[in-house]
C-alpha cells in the first residue's frame, strides 16, 4: 500500500537530537494534503504540476483534479489524485 501527500515550498530546517527536521507552513500542508489520501493514490498540489519534468513523469497516468478545503489553511486547494495500484 502507497500514500503519499506531495507538496513544494519553503521551510524551516533544524537539526534536533543530531536528526534534520522540517516545519513551517509547506509541511502543514504537505501533511493535510497526505491526509486526503486513499490507499494506492498519490495526492499532489499545484506547486508539484508547475514543474515540466513532474507532468512528464506522469505520463500515462490518469490525473483527477479536484478542488478541497485542507484543515487550519483557511482556504481551498486544488489537489491532483494519481492511482498508483
Amino acid at each position: 500500500m502507497i500514500r503519499a501527500g506531495i507538496h513544494k515550498g519553503p521551510t524551516v530546517v533544524v537539526t534536533l537530537n543530531g536528526r534534520l527536521d522540517y516545519f513551517g507552513t509547506t509541511v502543514n500542508e504537505a501533511a493535510r494534503i497526505e491526509g486526503q489520501c486513499h490507499e494506492n493514490q498519490l495526492l499532489l498540489s499545484d506547486a508539484i504540476l508547475e514543474n515540466a519534468s513532474a507532468k512528464a513523469q506522469l505520463a500515462g497516468f490518469a490525473v483527477e483534479s479536484f478542488e478541497t478545503p485542507l484543515k487550519g489553511l483557511g482556504r481551498s486547494c486544488r489537489l491532483h489524485r494519481v492511482n498508483v495500484g
